[in-house]
């Protein structure tokens, strides 16, 4: 947290936690909006840029993550036909476990520097 600033208006604040909170309602997209106008203007609001720099890249790992342990399922489930899938399938299990609980880790970090950010801590 050494860029962070310490203190922010209302506005500010406002868009850096919606920017976390975003992971309910738009993941990715919306930070990524919100890091590129708080870059791009005239005078660039390094709070919101910092916050939002944060949160789509703790929104954007698990999404690939998941596409990828979706694609490697899916080519497997392809390559070895339907009797060969039965006896590799725990390992698949096991690792939809730990994609499933690393995205809720990821969801948690999300929803709690969301409420940090708006109570300003």
């Amino acid at each position: 947290m050494k860029n962070q600033p310490v203190i922010m208006d209302t506005p500010t604040k406002l868009l850096a936690c919606l920017s976390y909170f975003s992971i309910l309602f738009m993941p990715v997209l919306f930070p990524l909006i919100a890091w590129l106008a708080a870059t791009h203007i005239q005078q660039p609001n390094l709070a919101i840029a910092y916050h939002a720099k944060r949160a789509f890249w703790s929104q954007l790992l698990p999404t690939l993550l998941s596409i990828a342990v979706i694609i490697i399922i899916a080519g497997t489930g392809l390559a070895v036909g339907d009797q060969g899938f039965g006896q590799v399938a725990w390992l698949w299990l096991l690792l939809l476990g730990l994609l499933l609980f690393a995205g809720l880790l990821f969801w948690l970090y999300n929803i709690v520097m969301g409420i940090i950010v708006l109570l300003d801590r």
